[in-house]
């Protein structure tokens, strides 16, 4: 992490170069930004503005999104913000011409996708899915959902080609991850934990790479249901020791330590763990780089920070009362990912 010393409007030069507009939304009082309300910053935003939402103790409540828009948390880790909370909003769903919108660095419920919508090429990135699903509609298509941590989440193309989920934590206890996917679509380098085994239902040979399935209590089996899949140098392991039938396909390692640097008892302590591999799950993928969230050169975050916007670790306030017309001196310290 880079750590940025400056005043706040060199942050909003920051943001405003990598948007058309930044529109800011804050629904505690007396906050300052632009709008208090989610519904009402995306009612008056225009093709490509960015909605920049703040951490807060209250929920922004759901809202359909009928335009291209960039709208972005801090991080889902109530640690990357000062008042310790994070931006957290209901059920999204994507409507109109919202084709190539991006979310990043939110709590979400779920997502879904309106009737008739032009809502290909969308980017769910570095969020948290504490909903039911992910749910796509027929002929949305070219999705990107990567670096998310799902809560026993699902994530539903219906119908739809060429989704993309890759380096995903998936803590799923009966959902089955992944449903109507077929050969368009990829499921690589993720981690699925589980204590039912459930992974696919109603997919049809999607490509299955790179991944780590750690099994909990006396769960032995990957289930599929109305499902065939091929994993290819994927890894199981049960916490417990027991054995795990083996994968069909090629190059997998099955009933293997991943090598975390954790106690299994631990698996699901997002926010402190650091999920890199060790040991066999080392350069064993398809790509020859590691098995999991780190694979594939990605830089996966457990606190779900976006990447390319600074985030505020501090913020001080030198004249907090001064006269109408008068400068207010602000002066933050803020981070960045790598």
């Amino acid at each position: 992490m880079k750590t940025l010393s400056s005043t706040l409007v060199c942050l909003l030069i920051t943001f405003t170069l990598q948007a058309q507009k930044v529109i800011t939304v804050d629904n505690r009082e007396n906050a300052g930004a632009d709008y208090s309300s989610f519904s009402d910053a995306v009612d008056n935003a225009t093709v490509g503005d960015t909605i920049q939402i703040h951490p807060s103790a209250t929920g922004y409540g759901n809202k359909t999104i009928n335009l291209r828009l960039v709208i972005v948390g801090m991080g889902h880790d109530p640690s990357t913000s000062k008042i310790n909370e994070t931006a957290s909003v209901g059920n999204i769903t994507f409507g109109g011409a919202s084709a190539n919108s991006l979310i990043t660095g939110l709590t979400i419920g779920n997502i879904s996708i309106a009737a008739g919508s032009d809502a290909d090429n969308i980017q769910v990135i570095n969020n948290k899915i504490t909903g039911s699903a992910i749910t796509g509609r027929l002929d949305n298509d070219d999705w990107i959902i990567e670096g998310n941590l799902f809560i026993t989440a699902t994530v539903n193309v219906s119908s739809s080609n060429n989704w993309i989920v890759k380096n995903n934590i998936f803590d799923n206890t009966s959902a089955y991850a992944i449903q109507g996917f077929d050969n368009t679509s990829s499921f690589l380098n993720n981690i699925l934990i589980s204590s039912t085994g459930n992974f696919a239902n109603g997919c049809a040979d999607p490509i299955v790479n790179n991944n780590i399935f750690i099994l909990e209590g006396s769960t032995t089996d990957i289930n599929l249901n109305s499902s065939t899949v091929v994993y290819n140098n994927c890894l199981t392991r049960n916490v417990q020791g027991q054995t795990v039938t083996s994968l069909n396909g090629s190059n997998n390692l099955d009933n293997t330590d991943p090598g975390f640097s954790f106690s299994f008892l631990d698996i699901a302590d997002y926010y402190n763990n650091d999920y890199n591999v060790s040991g066999a799950a080392v350069n064993a993928g398809t790509d020859g780089t590691d098995l999991g969230v780190h694979g594939a050169m990605f830089n996966f975050d457990p606190q779900g920070r976006p990447d390319l916007w600074p985030y505020m670790t501090s913020l001080d306030i030198s004249n907090s009362s001064v006269p109408m017309g008068q400068d207010l001196d602000v002066t933050f310290t803020a981070g960045k990912k790598n």
